[in-house]
């Protein structure tokens, strides 16, 4: 979801709605939420729903008198409300990780994550679909960075040096902001349209490797494989992702 989405509220104050991976902690400013409470709103579903996309969300979803209008599509229906204090004790947020589209996570920060005792030991195709590592991070966004690294999902991050740790980072940052921007697109904007041009589906420029399983690699020409990790499909090349 957007890092920082504005929200409409039907006969209220408006504010701003911080992103947790498929959750949102909505800070709601006004003399309804007695100046600047922030409230918790549910984990959103994997997929978002018709009603999830600028609609009033049910009644039983109002916080006092007022209801949320969600205007992004990944944004979260107000559960419960609460204070500052109260979001820590939350279950999803409380092991949440950082945010993959907060604006301060740097590259940095998620090699330094990588290399953290809590993660180090663990195989990447597992570690990328764990909240607690990046709020956010999912199964599409898993095959395509680690493709785009060039790293096995079975290799851990103890087994590699810093430079391989950046390289990592960087792309687990870049593919999620992409896609953000894109609404789903993870490949480059010119190699999107390269491929739109030669008349390809949404669906088949969209992903480097995800879902591409019996097709040549993009890169280097060797059929793609689907694999298990994590009790998830993961997608990789077994030429330049090889162990």
């Amino acid at each position: 979801m957007a890092p920082s989405a504005t929200l409409d509220v039907s006969g209220g104050p408006r504010g701003c709605a911080e992103g947790r991976g498929g959750a949102v902690a909505a800070g709601l400013r006004g003399p309804v939420h007695g100046g600047g409470r922030r409230d918790l709103v549910r984990q959103q579903d994997a997929e978002p729903r018709a009603d999830d996309v600028g609609q009033r969300q049910r009644p039983d979803d109002r916080v006092g008198d007022v209801e949320v209008v969600a205007h992004h599509v990944r944004a979260g229906i107000v559960a419960q409300k609460g204070d500052a204090a109260e979001e820590d004790r939350h279950p999803f947020l409380r092991r949440a990780g950082p945010d993959i589209l907060d604006a301060k996570l740097t590259v940095e920060s998620v090699a330094e994550r990588l290399a953290g005792a809590d993660f180090r030991n663990r195989a990447l195709g597992n570690l990328y679909l764990d909240q607690g590592f990046l709020a956010g991070n999912g199964n599409y966004l898993r095959s395509e960075t680690l493709w785009a690294a060039r790293l096995n999902p079975f290799c851990r991050p103890s087994a590699l040096d810093a430079a391989t740790l950046k390289r990592l980072a960087r792309q687990t940052l870049a593919i999620a902001w992409r896609s953000y921007r894109t609404r789903g697109v993870t490949v480059p904007e010119k190699v999107a349209r390269e491929r739109r041009a030669a008349g390809m589906t949404y669906e088949q420029y969209r992903f480097q490797v995800y879902g591409r399983d019996g097709l040549p690699c993009y890169r280097c020409g060797a059929t793609v494989e689907r694999l298990t990790c994590g009790s998830r499909s993961v997608f990789i090349c077994p030429e330049c992702q090889a162990r």
